[in-house]
């Protein structure tokens, strides 16, 4: 399959599900000539940032690949290839990590976290604190992990202290779950 033909079939089938979901913006106050407009650049928008998030998957294992690739080969340096190709330093490396914690937690939603949420699960990672982002992998990521930077980042506290706010919050986040078993 050649990537047009991939670029029509993904287009096919996403475009299917804008189509089914509930638009969220109130057009109310627009002439149906402008409200067509923006709801063809919305549709337009949903389709390019789908596109995008899929592209970031390819892009990491590119870097992925040629990271490896220039490990192994001394005369060569890694940073240079990617710095000639047009790329940061900061965006190579958060689509690696992004690769790397897909791959170690089996969760690809990753790769459509922003870049703020890499970093403090990168930053959890590093603590050894896998079992407590596979509890925020589990249930609404991205708040809790705002809920863990907030806390974090109020209090300026060293890694103990840290591990302490995140027991906590793994702590709530279990009577959260008691809670809604229980109202089930």
């Amino acid at each position: 399959m050649g990537l047009l033909d991939k670029y029509k079939k993904s287009k096919a089938i996403f475009e299917k599900k804008i189509d089914n979901e509930n638009k969220k913006f109130d057009y109310s106050d627009f002439t149906t000539e402008e409200k067509l407009l923006l709801i063809e650049l919305e549709q337009k928008a949903a389709y390019t940032g789908k596109l995008l998030r899929e592209n970031l998957k390819d892009l990491a294992l590119v870097f992925k690949e040629a990271q490896e690739i220039f490990v192994n080969n001394k005369n060569c340096n890694f940073s240079t290839w990617y710095t000639n190709l047009g790329f940061k330093k900061d965006f190579v490396y958060l689509c690696l990590e992004r690769y790397n914690l897909a791959l170690k937690f089996r969760d690809n939603s990753i790769y459509n976290f922003p870049d703020r949420a890499i970093r403090d699960l990168k930053k959890l990672n590093e603590m050894d604190e896998e079992d407590f982002i596979i509890e925020i992998l589990d249930d609404e990521p991205i708040e809790r992990l705002k809920e863990y930077r907030n806390i974090t980042f109020l209090s300026k506290m060293s890694i103990e202290d840290e591990k302490k706010q995140i027991l906590l919050l793994r702590n709530m986040l279990k009577d959260k779950r008691t809670q809604e078993s229980n109202d089930s």
